[in-house]
């Protein structure tokens, strides 16, 4: 484990060109610039708060910096920052160990350990290559109206709550403590190209008035159900409201998911919503004994 660095990564953030300091608040403030602040490599034990546009970067590559936190969140994020290759460690998993707020931040080659990551408000943050694990539930949690985007990123579970409408590509959620993805209340997901495996609750689970859009994914040893609707929620095999393009589609335009070895039900449906014209389950079940197998 490298040693702790003599300068604090918000004395370093301070005295970086072209920033300026929110005497009120105490932390960086929003600027036209974002400068690029260099970290020598170390274990940081302190909580950061980004309240301007930076971007923050390992001198010494990906995994060579790291910020930790016995208790609290470790990193607070209030601007359009830039984190590339930064380890970011909780010990307090009632918490999360990065919180977003109403910002668009980028977190490349990221790694958060020991609590998740939350967006709040209006958030729209950039995860890529990132991992996610230790977290007591879903590794990222987003609430609010925000959208989080995702690609190529492993996990330990996700869940939208609220009107939180995440985009999720060639992502994988590795044995969540629970739903491998979870989408309640009046959330949207749109999840292609992704899978979910050795979930200890279902593969996904969609509740109240929530929907979600599937595209080539996969379930895979399931504890329980594989795939359960429940509420209102609805499964939509139409494009949801996002600005990517519809990704390819195979088998004639339909949708291409399976399930398998799930411990209980492939697909369960529970829901007493009816179904629009435009959405239909995108997956079915066969007659075979368990572990039951979905495909679609």
């Amino acid at each position: 484990m490298p040693d702790t660095p003599q300068t604090s990564i918000t004395t370093l953030i301070a005295t970086a060109p072209n920033i300026k300091r929110d005497a009120s608040r105490n932390e960086p403030a929003q600027t036209e610039s974002a400068p690029e602040v260099v970290l020598p490599p170390g274990v940081y034990t302190e909580h950061v708060v980004l309240g301007g546009p930076v971007s923050l970067i390992p001198r010494d590559g990906p995994g060579t910096v790291v910020i930790s936190v016995t208790e609290g969140t470790a990193l607070i994020v209030r601007a359009d920052a830039v984190l590339r290759g930064i380890v970011i460690v909780s010990g307090d998993a009632g918490l999360p160990a990065v919180s977003v707020e109403a910002t668009s931040p980028l977190f490349e080659h990221c790694e958060i350990r020991g609590a998740r990551i939350e967006t709040t408000g209006d958030a729209s943050p950039t995860l890529r290559h990132c991992t996610i694990s230790g977290a007591v539930s879903a590794g990222l949690l987003a609430r609010g109206r925000n959208r989080p985007h995702l690609r190529d990123c492993l996990f330990d579970g996700i869940a939208a709550e609220e009107r939180a409408r995440p985009l999720i590509r060639l992502t994988t959620i590795a044995r969540p403590a629970d739903a491998g993805f979870r989408v309640v209340g009046d959330a949207q997901a749109d999840i292609v190209r992704s899978w979910v495996v050795d979930s200890a609750g279902p593969g996904l689970l969609v509740d109240d008035r929530a929907a979600v859009r599937l595209r080539s994914c996969r379930i895979v040893n399931a504890a329980t159900d594989g795939l359960r609707i429940d509420g209102n929620a609805a499964l939509k095999d139409r494009r949801l409201p996002f600005d990517e393009p519809t990704p390819p589609r195979r088998h004639h335009g339909r949708p291409d998911c399976a399930v398998t070895g799930a411990g209980a039900e492939g697909v369960v449906a529970t829901g007493a919503a009816p179904r629009p014209a435009t959405a239909t389950p995108p997956c079915t079940t066969a007659a075979s004994p368990k572990p039951a197998t979905a495909s679609c």
